[in-house]
């Protein structure tokens, strides 16, 4: 009787694990905000076991609550997948993008160069319906980005030829630049004014602004803003460029 009953416990402990963690790779995949009424409907558990799985996923740091019966993951998920320096990183960037995020309602992103690409450690999405949808992990060509050409600026140029080789200046739009001599002038002008853009390079209709996280004068990461041009003009750029000053500042404080 009593091994039964021990059965039986471990049976309901693996099936509550099971559903967890479907619960939080849905969560990840979908990449936005979800409600109760979703979860239900796409996982096909029933609402009573969800609300209670979610209850200890937020209690452990896991989850959150977005009001109105809606849930998202937090940084702490995203601490599992990466190195012990991202892990610093964006343990150490969270609090600082979180008030970015809440000042411009726009899109916050935190990135670090990895080979010629820009990797997503960590994105913060706009509240607004009018937005570009970015994906933690996501991987980009540096020189399409502004986060990209932010941390690139700030290495010497002997190394550019390399990056430039490996990535190839391939354009996403027909906005891009292509002409070597001219990307490589105007990564210079991006260490110059401190700052790097880029409008509709990526996507028709959406600029993004990046600024470097130098820690000892080296480019460890950037962070940068995505904005729809409706809401963009040069005055508002500057805006937000002061901003990402502020922020990337304080982030290369705390990790100095």
């Amino acid at each position: 009787m009593r091994r039964a009953l021990r059965d039986t416990f471990h049976r309901v402990e693996s099936s509550i694990l099971i559903k967890a963690f479907a619960i939080l790779e849905y969560l990840v995949s979908t990449g936005e905000r979800v409600s109760l009424a979703q979860l239900t409907e796409r996982l096909e558990f029933n609402k009573p076991t969800i609300h209670r799985i979610l209850k200890d996923l937020i209690g452990l740091g896991y989850v959150e609550s977005l009001g109105g019966g809606v849930y998202g993951v937090t940084s702490k998920l995203q601490l599992l997948s990466h190195s012990k320096d991202d892990a610093r990183l964006i343990e150490a960037a969270d609090p600082i993008m979180t008030r970015l995020h809440e000042k411009t309602q726009e899109t916050v992103n935190l990135g670090r160069l990895q080979q010629s690409k820009i990797r997503y450690l960590m994105v913060l999405e706009s509240p607004k319906a009018l937005r570009r949808v970015e994906t933690t992990g996501d991987t980009f060509p540096f020189h399409s980005t502004a986060l990209g050409r932010a941390i690139v600026s700030h290495l010497p140029e002997t190394q550019w030829d390399r990056l430039i080789d490996d990535g190839e200046l391939t354009p996403p739009t027909s906005k891009n630049l292509v002409d070597r001599k001219a990307f490589e002038q105007m990564l210079r002008l991006c260490k110059e004014q401190g700052y790097a853009d880029e409008w509709e390079e990526n996507d028709v209709g959406v600029m993004c602004v990046a600024m470097p996280v130098l820690v000892d004068d080296e480019p460890i990461a950037a962070i940068s803003l995505t904005v729809p041009l409706a809401r963009m003009d040069r005055k508002r750029e500057h805006e937000l460029v002061s901003d990402l000053k502020r922020s990337t500042a304080e982030l290369a404080e705390k990790l100095a």
